[in-house]
């Protein structure tokens, strides 16, 4: 080749050169950063691999003991917010246990009108209230009377009814999923109060108990109970917790069940659905104390 194709050749390479860009110092630094990432991101991936087993059993440790925990932190809530059970002698003296019975009765009504307002509303619109938020209700209601300073007689039955109406409504917006709406509310309680009067008394029952509503009730320990006892393993039709709910409901009216812990109430309405239900065995199991838990309870 001639020296002045040399040259041009020369010349055409440094000028492509040129024109390609160069990596700076800064890109390169971003590069060796980006994949020190990678490699501590690959590090920590195979730790965890490592130490998933571990971690398992540890989530399996919490899971075994929360049951216990949730009993104790219900017994603690129940110690705390128990009701007077002789509060219509040393407070309520004009008052007397049928007209504890009407406004439970009437209490009742309204959770049996969600029933019907759930079978006949559109799907979207159902309201069922569960029994849980009954028995909250009555807590609520026993909890006011022995409290409040106010002295209510026989004469003012209506009045009565709305303070059960509005510890209903007070139940069912902290204890169900879709409570029922104002208005659907307003219309079951026509016939005793107007529903500006239930929420004045909503705002006193609340300033009464000091905003301290809710408490374990009898349904509260049948389900936490039921996480220890596994009294339903054979049978699938459901007929001991039917069974155990309706022996509960029952002790809804009596006003000397009030002396008695929710606790007890739940733990002896199990023993003797399973006795009815010719399940021995495990009734002898929850009945003698061979589970830890019965500690709590005096016999």
């Amino acid at each position: 080749m001639k020296p002045s194709t040399m040259v041009v050749l020369g010349e055409d390479l440094a000028n492509k050169i040129r024109q390609k860009k160069r990596p700076l110092l800064c890109d390169l630094t971003n590069k060796k950063k980006i994949s020190n990432k990678r490699r501590k991101k690959s590090k920590k991936t195979k730790k965890r691999k490592q130490t998933s087993p571990e971690i398992s059993d540890m989530t399996m440790q919490i899971t075994s003991e929360s049951p216990m925990k949730k009993l104790n932190h219900y017994l603690t809530i129940e110690a705390d917010c128990r009701p007077c059970p002789k509060y219509l002698k040393l407070r309520q003296t004009y008052l007397t246990s049928t007209s504890r019975q009407n406004a439970i009765y009437f209490q009742r009504l309204l959770h049996k009108k969600s029933y019907r307002a759930c079978t006949e509303a559109e799907p979207m619109k159902r309201v069922k209230m569960s029994i849980t938020s009954l028995f909250l209700a009555v807590s609520i209601f026993d909890r006011y009377m022995s409290r409040t300073l106010k002295i209510y007689t026989n004469s003012q039955r209506k009045l009565i009814l709305a303070v059960s109406a509005a510890c209903l409504w007070i139940a069912s917006k902290i204890q169900d999923v879709i409570p029922p709406l104002p208005k659907q509310f307003a219309r079951w309680i026509t016939e005793v109060t107007t529903w500006s009067n239930i929420l004045e008394l909503e705002i006193e029952i609340f300033q009464t108990l000091e905003f301290d509503v809710w408490s374990s009730t009898v349904p509260v320990f049948v389900t936490s109970f039921g996480d220890f006892v596994p009294f339903n393993k054979d049978r699938k039709d459901g007929v001991v917790e039917e069974l155990t709910t309706w022996l509960c409901s029952l002790t809804l009216d009596s006003y000397e069940m009030l002396s008695f812990s929710s606790s007890l109430i739940a733990a002896t309405c199990i023993a003797r659905a399973l006795v009815m239900t010719n399940d021995m065995r495990s009734r002898n199991a929850f009945v003698r104390g061979d589970l830890f838990f019965f500690s709590f309870f005096e016999w």
